[in-house]
């Protein structure tokens, strides 16, 4: 078996253990936070970060309905697999659109400056996908406060990554126009499952 061939198979096996634990905690964190409707994610109404415009952004100006992901775009796999997934999730019902505003947050505000995420929000498309990014304080303030985390992590070889990698969690977070978390999504989820899930909880 050659190298090429072992390293397929490693990155399957991989994704597959992701996509069970995943959905396992999905499974868990959503009982939880359907049940406790009361938690509000309150720095959302007190971090300003800066938008793919490089304007200012009080994010408690950002009204609706939010699907809230955090990530970076230098991310090799997952990122793009999520948000390719959101984009086909919201082309099975154009309405969920309408529904909820998409919210792409960048970890990593030291690559990722306004240009970067314009045309990141372009990749994406027809997803209206707003992407921000900011100081690291107002991230990891909203981090805390949705239960993820991020942290930077060596390249280990990968050059798609660049100098460094970022590990981070690997939900959407459903926060309703009043700021309540009302449930998560994994990133390894289908498009028919985000999609079915969206549905319940915004329309």
């Amino acid at each position: 078996m050659n190298k090429k061939n072992l390293l397929t198979i490693v990155l399957v096996a991989l994704f597959a253990t992701l996509g069970f634990l995943g959905v396992r905690t999905w499974i868990a964190r959503n009982q939880k936070s359907l049940e406790q409707k009361e938690r509000v994610v309150g720095s959302l109404n007190r971090i300003q970060l800066l938008d793919s415009k490089g304007r200012h952004v009080n994010m408690a100006d950002v009204h609706g309905n939010l699907i809230v992901y955090l990530g970076y775009s230098h991310c090799p796999d997952m990122c793009p697999l999520a948000l390719s997934h959101l984009r086909l999730a919201m082309q099975e019902n154009p309405e969920l659109q309408n529904a909820a505003t998409s919210v792409f947050i960048s970890v990593d505000p030291k690559r990722d400056s306004p240009d970067v995420l314009a045309r990141y929000e372009q990749k994406f498309a027809p997803l209206k996908l707003h992407a921000f990014t900011g100081d690291l304080d107002s991230i990891q303030t909203l981090a805390t406060d949705l239960g993820a985390s991020f942290a930077n992590a060596p390249a280990a070889g990968n050059t798609t990554v660049g100098e460094y990698g970022v590990n981070h969690s690997l939900f959407f977070y459903l926060i309703d126009s009043e700021r309540h978390l009302l449930g998560t999504i994994p990133a390894t989820a289908s498009p028919g499952a985000i999609a079915a899930e969206l549905e319940k909880i915004f329309e």
